[in-house]
């Protein structure tokens, strides 16, 4: 087996890709919570949460961080996926018309 010139290795790391994740949620406020916390994560380039069509467009490096986790992420803060289903609790301590649109 032959080794990976150091070149090929460094621009495996600046590879990145885009994905659209359906997440629950209808106001400015949820906007801002999904939005703002993903940003946050290290390997998140980008985080836009359409309020109309649900839809979270991401853009990541690659292998910085993996989908399930930014499941898991968006559940933890009380707002579903099309993988992960936020629980009861997560839910109560969203904002108050955040649990509205829920």
């Amino acid at each position: 087996m032959g080794f990976i010139p150091l070149r090929i290795v460094e621009d495996m790391a600046k590879l990145k890709f885009v994905t659209t994740l359906t997440v629950s949620g209808g106001c400015t406020i949820c906007k801002s919570r999904i939005e703002n916390h993903l940003y946050k994560r290290d390997g998140i380039i980008s985080a836009k949460w359409d309020m109309k069509t649900n839809n979270l467009s991401l853009e990541i490096t690659h292998g910085k961080v993996q989908l399930e986790e930014i499941h898991q992420t968006i559940a933890a803060l009380g707002h579903s996926t099309e993988l992960i289903k936020a629980n009861h609790t997560a839910i109560s301590e969203l904002p108050t018309q955040c649990q509205t649109h829920i």
